[in-house]
Parts: C-alpha cells; structure tokens; sequence
C-alpha cells in the first residue's frame, strides 16, 4: 500500500487548559505514511514553537515534524503494529507558551490490508471445510 499523507488541522485552542481542538486528535497511520499539522487563521494559536516526541518516548520520524505554520513529518518506515506515539505540540498565544499532548497509532491492526487479509483467510477455510464436506457426502 502506498504511503499516505495525512493533514491534522488545528481549529482552536484552550489557553486556560492549553488543550488544541484538532479535527483529527487521535490520527491512525501507517510506516512511511507523512503527516502535517496545519495552523487554521482562526484557532486562536499564534504560533506553533515545536512538534517532538515526548520524554522517554522512541522517535518515528525519517524527517522530524518542521515548519512554520505547515509542519510536516515522515513516519520511519518500520514502525511495529500498534505503536501509539505520544508527542508533544508546543504552540502560543500572545506571549504564553502551552504544551499539547495528542497521540498518533501507527500501524493499527485494524488496517485495510488485515481485514482483507482475514477475509482471505476465513473464506479459505470455509471453502476447505466445504471440500471436505462435500467429499465425505459423495462417499
């Protein structure tokens, strides 16, 4: 499947909790999949200072999220299934500085590629089961 670019948009913020409001909080990607996080002019955020991974937390990107007001990265591409990816938005309003934690899960199992490859899988075995069935009828 062919990488996918995914763009995240900030719609507005909380300075009393320095939450954003994103139209996609909890993105599902993919390894090799690019993501960028768009500043909307009317979200009350000024600017965003920082996109990282938090403390502890491994690094996924091939290209680590830059910009100004367009920040876009590259998921490394062996990424294991279900890593959820816990990073850090540092934007402002005025002179204060927040932090936002929002969370990325790359790989999820649930991909499109699994659920086709379940299906496979399952009529596969219906079928055996109706050959055998079959089989043990003409008997």
């Amino acid at each position: 499947m062919p990488p996918t670019h995914h763009v995240i948009k900030i719609l507005g913020c909380n300075p009393s909790n320095g939450n954003l409001r994103l139209d996609k909080p909890c993105l599902k990607a993919n390894s090799g999949d690019t993501v960028q996080w768009i500043r909307l002019g009317n979200s009350g955020v000024d600017s965003i200072q920082d996109i990282r991974e938090k403390d502890g937390i491994n690094d996924v990107w091939t290209t680590r999220p830059l910009g100004q007001n367009n920040w876009k990265g590259e998921i490394i591409s062996n990424v294991p299934h279900d890593y959820d990816y816990d990073y850090n938005i540092t934007w402002k309003k005025g002179t204060v500085t927040y932090v936002y934690d929002p969370k990325i899960s790359i790989n999820p199992t649930s991909t499109y590629s699994n659920k086709i490859f379940i299906t496979l899988i399952t009529l596969l075995g219906l079928s055996s089961i109706l050959f055998f069935l079959n089989k043990k009828i003409r008997k």
